[in-house]
């Protein structure tokens, strides 16, 4: 499990049990559906391709045999009117994992004329990939036709998450009913907060001796999944946690001042003598003595390590154990984090750890302590004030992943009182990205003085930052063949029927990534930007720019979220057309275009190219830029004319008329 829940589970569960308690009865043991299903469809408005109907969502805490456990129930029906939607409910999921107890799974179809198709969990279906090693549970329902309701009841017994929940509210289709109700023992005080709109969550003393806790909805707006939005995070939804236990006064369980000490333990505590050889040894290896300063220190020992150990994406305990990880060379990307702490400790730099979350799913509350925002784990260097990734076998030192660029981090530091060593956890924003440093650059010189309809064409790219996160790191460690594949790749978008030759690379050994610009260049010989009218030719230059992206479609009035690009960027083009002596240019006047904006907010982007014409050669100069990883909604109309004066550039031709 990646997330630090796992470090405080142990205590908080074990704090739990001190109490003297007795299994209580369930208030939802006995919950079912009805009989005969009763969900009227005919005021529905038919337009939709599919409605929640009803929602119901019960959980009850409660203590048993020196277990903290749940019992949870969910109940929810879904009318669908539409092959498309028949198609994405035919299946059902369970959710199920190794903490699960199944006491209650099965699903029925109501159709139109009224009758029903009831499975129950001898129609389970169990799909297995071998080659992941993974498996989920299924319901195959069949008989399904339009305005059909499908309807579902789980109940389970589980071992609760209780340091930092989140239950969606809200999805990509309306709902006519969402109900919520959660219940715990009078001694166990739960906190909530409210996210996107969600109204607060209330509470009574509906059931003796326990706390009741319940939201219900009457209906549900659908999230439309926004271009370049952040879905997950602007859906309604709430995040729950307990928060005092009065049988034993305990508090704060979600305490960053806790995680912080657990991390810090966990990380750097348990380090033997033996282990603490090997990784001098590495550091030795890494011939870090060669390095100019201590930053390059940094990156050398980065390079080395991403290039010995492989990061898998797996929640094994044995992958954050430092020495199975020097014994096998591979982690997971807790463990790779471990790993370069204790490296970094070695070499006595002074270092923070950060965990945070994924902005596109969950934005860091910095007002709010919950172990749900911790979830992924980066190193800062207050000395380069750079951050690093461990667990990012692609991204190096001054690169975060871009779903972390911009959010909030619990940073914790480690504090020295005499022989004492503590850690303090304090909740900082990490930098968003810079434009600047994302880069795709263009310049193109393109010779009709030979042929026309077959002219000479030299494209030279560079890239850097995210635009070189896959290329860059990698390049040196591939076979000449995968190079040629790639290299021609990276100029092919623009021209895909063409044949490129004379391809060269710059800059392209791993250690150059987040430093220099990856520099490609190559010679395109291609007849496609030239089309003939009579005597006349045109020239079609916006096609140099490669496909764009388009919003022509999207209304500025049907916005509902913040753009949330995936990091800030630029693009600088330079365009040189060398025109034959018996030909004459004409049609470029629209070549000069200014789409800019900029406020006393910090906003900024734009698109602005314009052209001079020297002798027999046009050159256009073209700037874009997105300074921005993220703007408001309210801009949306200034960012889609920005983005489709991109577009509208790229069908752009010049005449060339015969004297």
């Amino acid at each position: 499990m990646n997330r630090i829940i796992t470090f405080l589970a142990i205590w908080a569960v074990f704090t739990l049990s001190q109490s003297e308690l007795t299994a209580q009865n369930l208030e939802f043991k006995s919950y079912n559906w009805e009989a005969k299903p009763n969900f009227p469809t005919a005021g529905i408005d038919t337009s939709v391709d599919e409605m929640i109907l009803k929602q119901k969502t019960l959980m009850e805490f409660y203590h048993h045999n020196d277990q903290f456990l749940e019992h949870y129930t969910w109940h929810k029906a879904i009318y669908v009117n539409s092959d498309e939607a028949i198609e994405e409910n035919n299946k059902q999921y369970i959710p199920a994992s190794s903490s699960v107890e199944n006491l209650t799974e099965k699903v029925r179809v109501i159709n139109p004329d009224g009758e029903v198709i009831e499975l129950t969990s001898e129609d389970i279906q169990t799909y297995e990939n071998e080659e992941e090693g993974s498996s989920y549970r299924y319901f195959a329902v069949e008989g399904l036709e339009k305005g059909s309701v499908i309807e579902m009841l789980i109940q389970q017994t589980r071992v609760p998450s209780y340091q930092g929940s989140r239950l969606f509210f809200q999805s990509h289709i309306p709902s006519a009913k969402v109900d919520l109700e959660i219940v715990s023992p009078s001694h166990l005080e739960y906190v909530f907060k409210s996210y996107n709109g969600l109204p607060t969550i209330n509470s009574d003393t509906l059931f003796m001796n326990k706390h009741h806790y319940f939201l219900s909805l009457d209906s549900v707006v659908k999230m439309p999944d926004d271009n370049e939005g952040a879905y997950n995070a602007n859906r309604q939804f709430l995040i729950y946690k307990l928060d005092k236990n009065t049988a034993n006064g305990t508090n704060d369980y979600s305490s960053y001042g806790k995680v912080a000490q657990a991390v810090y333990s966990n990380v750097y505590g348990d380090v033997g003598k033996g282990t603490i050889k090997k990784l001098k040894g590495i550091i030795k290896d890494a011939k870090l003595n060669l390095s100019r300063s201590e930053e390059d220190k940094v990156r050398t020992l980065e390079e080395y390590v991403k290039s010995k150990f492989r990061t898998v994406n797996t929640n094994a305990a044995v992958l954050h154990d430092l020495n199975f990880i020097l014994e096998n060379s591979i982690c997971s990307e807790w463990g790779a984090s471990y790993l370069m702490g204790n490296f970094l400790k070695l070499m006595e730099i002074e270092h923070e750890l950060v965990i945070t979350s994924d902005r596109f799913d969950l934005r860091f509350d910095k007002s709010y302590e919950a172990q749900v925002f911790l979830t992924d784990l980066l190193i800062y260097i207050p000395k380069f004030d750079k951050y690093l990734a461990p667990g990012s076998p692609m991204l190096r030192l001054g690169i975060v992943p871009s779903e972390s660029a911009g959010n909030y981090g619990l940073h914790i530091s480690e504090v020295k009182v005499g022989d004492f060593v503590s850690a303090f956890g304090e909740v900082r924003k990490i930098p968003e990205t810079v434009y600047s440093n994302n880069l795709h650059d263009l310049d193109i010189k393109v010779d009709l003085t030979e042929d026309v309809y077959n002219p000479k064409i030299h494209i030279k790219t560079e890239i850097s930052g995210y635009y070189a996160q896959y290329l860059q790191p990698i390049f040196q460690y591939l076979n000449a063949e995968q190079k040629d594949e790639l290299l021609e790749g990276q100029l092919q978008y623009i021209d895909e029927e063409g044949e490129f030759k004379n391809i060269i690379s710059a800059n392209d050994r791993s250690y150059h990534f987040g430093v220099k610009p990856m520099i490609i260049e190559g010679d395109l010989e291609t007849n496609t930007f030239t089309e003939n009218v009579g005597e006349d030719v045109l020239f079609k230059i916006g096609l140099l720019l490669g496909p764009q992206m388009e919003m022509y479609q999207e209304e500025e009035a049907d916005r509902t979220a913040d753009i949330e690009s995936d990091y800030a960027r630029g693009f600088n083009r330079v365009l040189s057309i060398t025109i034959p002596d018996d030909y004459k240019l004409a049609g470029y006047e629209d070549l000069n275009m200014d789409f800019s904006y900029k406020d006393d907010q910090g906003y900024e982007m734009a698109f602005i190219s314009s052209y001079v014409i020297e002798g027999n050669v046009l050159t256009v100069t073209i700037e874009e830029f997105y300074k921005n990883q993220t703007y408001p909604k309210e801009l949306f109309g200034k960012y889609k004319e920005v983005v489709n004066a991109a577009a509208d550039f790229n069908k752009l031709t010049v005449v060339l008329e015969k004297k």
